[in-house]
């Protein structure tokens, strides 16, 4: 199941209902949630724009808005903004996949290239200068090399 976090604000009538009956919302979502085949994970309230949020774990994004949606229809949100949340292994996977994929720009004849620095271990200090090299290898994927997935490689060196 996916991540959803929920901000929401409430409105000047449910915020003086909230103080007047000291009623504790993350049940009535929980239970809202749990109803709809989703878990309330976690529920918290904020300063700011908006006065609160909670993570909601749901099947699809469908039923992530269908919660919203129940929540909303009572009138007492004066705002939502539901945002997808990954976890860190989806994001690291996510950037595998950006990594491998090439991307022209607007004006641009070629995919941006993807560059990769190299530290040599000859690093030394004297006083306040470093003194290094480093070697910059530009992977360009484009016309024949962005299907044969060779990329093209020129060294260059950098000294200060």
């Amino acid at each position: 199941m996916s991540l959803y976090m929920v901000q929401f604000a409430y409105t000047p009538e449910a915020w003086a209902a909230l103080v007047d009956t000291q009623e504790d919302r993350s049940v009535a979502i929980a239970n809202v949630a749990e109803a709809m085949g989703c878990r309330m994970v976690s529920y918290y309230l904020t300063f700011g724009e908006y006065d609160g949020f909670t993570l909601i774990e749901a099947p699809d994004e469908i039923t992530a808005a269908a919660v919203v949606m129940v929540a909303a229809k009572t009138g007492h949100l004066r705002a939502t903004k539901t945002t997808t949340v990954l976890s860190v292994e989806d994001g690291m996977e996510a950037m595998r996949k950006a990594r491998e994929a090439s991307f022209r720009g607007p004006g641009q004849t070629e995919a941006t290239p993807t560059l990769s620095l190299h530290v040599n271990s000859g690093t030394s200090w004297k006083g306040n200068s470093a003194n290094f090299a480093l070697e910059v290898f530009s992977e360009v994927r484009s016309g024949e090399y962005a299907q044969s997935k060779k990329p093209i490689r020129r060294p260059v060196r950098i000294t200060p």
